[in-house]
């Protein structure tokens, strides 16, 4: 994931610069409530477009909309 930004309205819900997670290992995700985690997961699970930024799958940028990104899910 590179520059991701998600919003609600005015709010950004998501601000992330870079983000890499590590393949094949069992991750938790915490914070306080309105830190973005269930966006977090939502682009994860590439069920949320990003407003900006690139996200990356298997080495493979991800389409952001459209018929390939309904492959991929």
């Amino acid at each position: 994931m590179e520059n991701v930004k998600c919003h609600y309205g005015r709010r950004t819900a998501l601000d992330i610069d870079t983000l890499e997670l590590p393949g094949e290992e069992l991750l938790c995700i915490t914070g306080a409530n309105g830190a973005g985690k269930s966006t977090l997961l939502e682009l994860l699970a590439m069920l949320k477009p990003a407003r900006t930024g690139t996200l990356w799958f298997a080495g493979e940028r991800v389409p952001t909309r459209g018929r390939s990104l309904r492959v991929l899910r």
